[in-house]
């Protein structure tokens, strides 16, 4: 098992990393200029996935970045080196209505 893994025991979504199909377009921003590569991208379905990417980041001393699928032109959603924690999910939206005002 490698430190990665270990990190994400208790991760119920899917890991990606450098080489997996889906990562190059997973890390893609809206900005085409910016370049960033993360340590792994930790596509969530769920609260307690963000927790444990939270978790797995505190634990393997790297940074974070949140990637909620908005048009931020800095890039700042993907993390060089780091984790980036993926809400852009069916999760994120049904999230995003069911708290929405009626």
């Amino acid at each position: 098992m490698t430190d990665l893994e270990g990190a994400f025991g208790a991760f119920g979504g899917t890991l990606l990393v450098d080489g997996d199909a889906g990562y190059d377009e997973a890390r893609a921003v809206f900005n085409g200029m910016i370049d960033r590569r993360p340590a792994v991208i930790a596509c969530c379905t769920g609260a307690d996935d963000v927790a444990a990417a939270l978790g797995a980041a505190r634990d393997l001393g790297v940074e974070v970045s949140i990637y909620g699928g908005g048009h931020g032109v800095t890039g700042a959603a993907v993390v060089d080196g780091g984790v980036c924690i993926d809400t852009r999910s069916e999760f994120h939206l049904k999230s995003w209505f069911e708290g929405a005002p009626k």
